[in-house]
């Protein structure tokens, strides 16, 4: 006896079940597809978020003030002394060396006051706001004509932290550019810079070129310069939507 190949008469043969099973991992499939979407944009929404102006004073009144986890540095706790000085950035130690100059931006570290600051926000028209009693100041948009390295992409975010004794201590300085190529470029010529005028750097990590930045979101180039009286640390992060650099320039209390 053979077997029926008509699924009228052999139930075994009907192809409904199966069809509507194949239906049935299809949605489940998609179902899968746009929840992780949901998700990947939900965590760059609220890693973006951490990072707006008004959040930065919330984060760094918690501590999180520097450190390698996070693109733009938040990652580890200071002391509250170092809170209150601005100086005690992170908790590695530092070098054991004075560094041959404190590059910054052209400001001068140890030395510049609110005053100073003041002026110079004025006569480049950029807009500023004080915070923690005027200990902090951040300012935005900032040409890059402002600056002594006219090439580079501009700033969309610059922020200076006064000391006990009122002179500046730290900046941190964010750019942002769609073109992996300008930040990767902005990249090496701060690298060399800080390498001819600081000294040698004490760490690197990542790919800085525009190949390895553009590989995947969240990809991350650093490199640190830390010596007895001056700290700097340039990042360069694929946020996904864009590239972004950060510098960090900090002088360190001298023991």
């Amino acid at each position: 006896m053979t077997a029926s190949l008509d699924p009228a008469l052999d139930p075994a043969l009907d192809p409904a079940p199966l069809e509507a099973a194949r239906r049935g991992s299809a949605r489940g499939r998609r179902r899968w597809a746009r929840w992780a979407a949901g998700a990947i944009a939900a965590l760059l929404v609220a890693a973006t978020a951490l990072h707006l102006p008004v959040v930065r004073p919330w984060l760094a009144a918690r501590g999180h003030t520097g450190g390698a986890v996070c693109p733009f540095g938040y990652g580890r706790a200071t002391t509250a002394a170092g809170r209150r000085s601005g100086r005690d950035r992170v908790a590695a130690p530092r070098g054991t060396t004075a560094a041959h100059a404190r590059p910054a931006l052209g400001f001068d570290l140890d030395h510049a006051t609110a005053a100073d600051l003041a002026r110079w926000a004025s006569a480049n028209s950029v807009s500023c706001e004080l915070h923690h009693g005027g200990t902090q100041i951040e300012c935005s948009q900032v040409p890059a004509a402002a600056l002594p390295d006219a090439g580079a992409p501009g700033i969309i975010s610059l922020a200076f932290a006064l000391g006990d004794d009122g002179t500046l201590a730290s900046i941190r300085a964010v750019r942002r550019d769609a073109d992996a190529a300008a930040i990767a470029a902005a990249f090496a010529a701060l690298e060399h810079q800080l390498t001819a005028r600081a000294g040698p750097p004490i760490a690197r990590a990542g790919d800085a070129t525009p190949d390895g930045l553009a590989t995947a979101t969240l990809r991350q180039a650093m490199v640190e310069y830390r010596f007895a009286d001056y700290r700097a640390v340039v990042r360069a992060t694929n946020m996904g939507d864009g590239f972004v650099l950060t510098e960090d320039y900090a002088a360190l209390a001298r023991s």
